[in-house]
């Protein structure tokens, strides 16, 4: 959250289960592209819920609360169908 602003371009940018513990993420978002260079590659890996998810299902609260604890993950968003 912090990358100072006379950081050079970078080709690449990556994270690995980190972005999900940025407290802004439209500010991480944007501080990433100001840093990118314009034909930059951008990779990340997140956990994340999908539509298929049912909070109501015990099995899948189990799921969900293992990752999260074993990761420590904050709570998962809904991905966008």
């Amino acid at each position: 959250m912090h990358i100072p602003p006379d950081s050079g371009p970078s080709d690449a940018v990556y994270a690995i289960e980190a972005t999900c513990h940025a407290p802004d993420k439209t500010r991480l978002f944007q501080t990433l592209h100001r840093v990118m260079r314009p034909d930059a590659l951008f990779a990340s890996y997140e956990w994340c819920l999908t539509p298929r998810y049912d909070a109501a299902h015990p099995g899948h609260r189990a799921i969900k609360r293992g990752i999260e604890e074993g990761t420590r993950s904050p709570s998962w968003r809904r991905s966008r169908p």
